[in-house]
């Protein structure tokens, strides 16, 4: 398991590393149906039940205990962004019909895609993942390598971030060739990539993509995928 020791190291190593850009912390975010994204906000709990229901969301363990929560805290070493807590607390882990998520900078699998929020004892069970950062935890998960995090420490502390495990930014020309009918905005990534002209990104953050500043912003943000 990671440990608080080696946690607080990385939080400070992360205090040099630019932040990412985007809505500032506090703002009302709405997704195109205006579902508020606010976790300060008068029913905004309300409101995310009701949208993940409409995503097509069927809880798989119900709200989580205070004492699983508080595991994971103590595992991690710190405690977790109040929204995501809160939503642990009062929904919990389940699945989803296939729902998409845009990133806030170019992709090499265009929108981020997710079919499960994870339950307390999945993300746990993902602490010693060797390809999550170590800021981190997992989330939720998706197709084609597809995985969730939630940053827990640093300056992007709470913010959300598409994970591909699959390290497409790594491909090669002759993989690529393998893939001929690749969105054009993929197709944009890779020539991008090549040119020195994506955006920067922390060391270590090859295969992450910021989706949104909160898990709230974040949860605005989704979508079916057919939409």
């Amino acid at each position: 398991m990671v440990s608080t020791d080696f946690l607080k190291v990385i939080l400070r190593a992360f205090d040099h590393y630019p932040q990412h850009t985007g809505t500032p912390a506090g703002l009302t975010i709405c997704n195109s149906n205006n579902v508020a994204a606010t976790p300060g906000q008068n029913g905004w709990l309300m409101d995310m039940n009701k949208w993940i229901g409409k995503l097509g969301f069927g809880s798989t363990a119900g709200p989580e205990p205070d004492a699983s929560v508080a595991r994971l805290e103590r595992l991690i070493g710190v405690a977790l962004p109040q929204d995501y807590r809160t939503f642990l607390l009062e929904i919990g882990g389940g699945e989803l019909r296939d729902t998409v998520a845009p990133c806030t900078i170019p992709t090499p699998f265009g929108k981020h895609n997710l079919t499960c929020f994870h339950s307390v004892d999945e993300v746990i069970g993902l602490l010693d993942s060797n390809v999550t950062p170590r800021n981190m935890v997992c989330i939720a998960y998706g197709h084609f390598g597809m995985t969730t995090c939630l940053s827990v420490a640093g300056l992007d502390h709470g913010q959300v971030f598409a994970l591909d495990t699959e390290m497409r930014f790594f491909w090669d020309n002759e993989k690529l060739r393998r893939f001929p009918h690749l969105d054009p905005s993929v197709r944009e990534f890779f020539r991008l990539r090549d040119a020195d002209g994506l955006p920067p990104r922390p060391w270590g953050y090859e295969n992450c993509y910021h989706i949104a500043n909160s898990f709230a912003e974040f949860l605005g943000k989704l979508s079916r995928a057919q939409e």
